[in-house]
């Protein structure tokens, strides 16, 4: 046991996670290769997913650790599983492999320029008349990140995941939302949580999303400003996502990290 969890901490992982991770039976030899696994049944999707958390830089040049590693998963799992890697900053699986981009996650720099309110345009917290505007954004977000894992939710459970979300909202969830004169533009949305690996708290951005006729304008600067203030005043990192490998997803990563964003993890769809 003390070798395995020496060899966590030794990629980074503090000494008490680490101990939990080989406690719970996470931690994978293969063929040289330390690797931090799991495998989770995804309540959303009812599916299973096998994840690699940490090690799998050095696993993805290594076809016989790689064919290896899908039968440890797919033994875990009780049967076939999707498998998913997480990559630290500036690193891709080698093109052969074939692997598909699920999301990259950036963090909020400080460099990031700050924009307040002027004119018409407000940004508040969240209130009860806002539910229904909110919830339709961050439904249509939701189905539109298992759209691009090629998963299907499970009928009804989108809703109620939203609706535990907004119920949250001063809790573990701030929502803010940005308005030109009366009119709802857009809202933006962050979590309370804790970094997988470290066990660190941090908030996520986890959804921004500016309606259609207003994009282009303050409406998403004005949002951004409140999310990162927010982060700063609590004394929190604050982290976003870009979902997909499309176009439009390209693009969106490259304005981010233009605008003063780092580049954090990246997680891939294995085939």
């Amino acid at each position: 046991m003390r070798s395995r969890v020496d060899a966590l901490v030794a990629l980074g992982v503090p000494a008490d996670q680490a101990e939990v991770f080989v406690d719970e039976d996470m931690v994978l030899d293969l063929a040289g290769h330390t690797l931090l696994v799991s495998v989770h049944d995804e309540d959303m999707t009812g599916r299973a997913r096998g994840f690699v958390a940490l090690g799998a830089e050095s696993l993805l040049g290594d076809p016989a650790a790689l064919t290896a590693l899908r039968a440890e998963l797919t033994a875990r799992a009780g049967g076939p599983t999707t498998v998913v890697v997480r990559l630290g900053p500036g690193h891709e699986p080698p093109e052969p492999l074939g692997a598909r981009l699920i999301s990259r996650y950036l963090t909020a720099g400080q460099d990031v320029r700050l924009t307040d309110p002027a004119g018409e345009w407000t940004v508040r917290r969240y209130r009860a008349a806002d539910r229904d505007a909110v919830a339709e954004l961050l439904l249509a977000a939701l189905r539109e990140g298992y759209r691009i894992l090629g998963d299907g939710p499970v009928e009804g459970l989108p809703e109620a995941y939203v609706a535990s979300l907004l119920d949250r909202e001063g809790d573990e969830v701030t929502v803010f939302t940005a308005h030109h004169g009366e009119v709802f533009t857009g809202h933006a949305t962050l979590m309370y949580e804790e970094d997988d690996l470290t066990g660190t708290p941090q908030l996520e951005l986890f959804d921004l999303f500016v309606l259609g006729e207003w994009r282009g304008t303050e409406a998403g600067r004005l949002l951004t400003t409140s999310a990162i203030r927010h982060a700063r005043e609590a004394g929190l990192p604050l982290r976003g996502h870009v979902a997909g490998d499309d176009d439009n997803a390209v693009t969106v990563a490259a304005r981010l990290c233009a605008a003063g964003w780092l580049a954090a993890e990246s997680y891939w769809e294995l085939p």
